[in-house]
């Protein structure tokens, strides 16, 4: 899966390499949106912050600790929420972090955490370091329209890979680009609203996503270390996507797409 591209490079040599080397494994990424020196960002905006880490997930929602944006004097809490998608990714922490109040206009605000930082062992040190040099500033005011409606998604396709350390799996698509009035198309988050079918049981998930690492695709599963979604073999998955702007406003959802997932791949 093209998205995850990035994230399996990074950690491919590690989980690959003798027993002895795993146990000093640090391999990590966090992603942030609004990305790190984002411009005319909406007063109301709600950050999206994915954490790719081998460190227990509850450990890493500790690390973070309390926090809130800073420009100068005036400090904003922000709450903090362990998003429902993070149950079935692989290895990925998806977390919302919402302003409990008005951000200033035309303001630079910086990610302020809360917390000691002095017994955090690798890569938790460094994730939190990455972070707190965060910041954005933003634009004139709020942003209270939703992005345009995606169109269908197309050219579906289920993807099984064998690799060195481990499978990717995958349901790969593309999306025509997307539009906002406020929020750049390269930098949209993706709401997927995916129904799971197995024998006699559905299941329903709705996972928000970063953008996509490659513009026009998209995709449900992971690569070998990573991925926003573990898939079930032998289900049916009926997709749905929204767009979704900095200030968390979502489009109405696109056209469903319905993909299998073999039994044995």
């Amino acid at each position: 899966m093209r998205y995850a591209a990035a994230l399996t490079a990074l950690a491919s040599l590690t989980l690959c390499a003798p027993q002895p080397a795993r146990a000093k494994c640090r391999s990590w990424s966090v992603t942030t949106v609004p990305a790190h020196g984002a411009r005319k960002v909406p007063t109301n905006v709600k950050l999206l912050l994915v954490v790719f880490s081998f460190a227990q997930q509850q450990t890493v929602a500790r690390a973070l600790g309390s926090c809130s944006l800073a420009s100068g004097a005036h400090r904003v809490p922000l709450k903090v929420s362990v998003l429902p998608a993070s149950k079935r990714s692989y290895r990925n922490l998806y977390l919302s972090l919402e302003p409990r109040g008005r951000l200033r206009p035309n303001r630079r605000y910086r990610l302020r955490l809360g917390g000691s930082r002095q017994a955090l062992r690798p890569p938790l040190d460094r994730i939190v370091r990455k972070l707190s040099r965060y910041a954005f500033r933003t634009g004139a005011g709020p942003d209270l329209k939703a992005p345009r409606r995606p169109q269908r998604p197309f050219a579906a396709r289920y993807s099984f890979r064998r690799l060195g350390c481990g499978p990717a799996e995958s349901i790969d698509f593309k999306l025509k680009p997307l539009a906002d009035d406020r929020t750049p198309a390269q930098r949209i988050k993706l709401r997927l609203e995916v129904v799971e079918k197995q024998q006699r049981a559905a299941h329903s998930f709705a996972l928000l996503l970063p953008p996509p690492w490659s513009p026009g695709q998209a995709g449900l599963g992971h690569g070998m270390c990573s991925g926003n979604f573990r898939l079930a073999r032998g289900a049916v998955y009926t997709i749905r996507v929204r767009a979704v702007d900095h200030a968390g406003n979502a489009s109405p959802p696109s056209p469903a797409i319905t993909v299998a997932v073999p039994a044995v791949p």
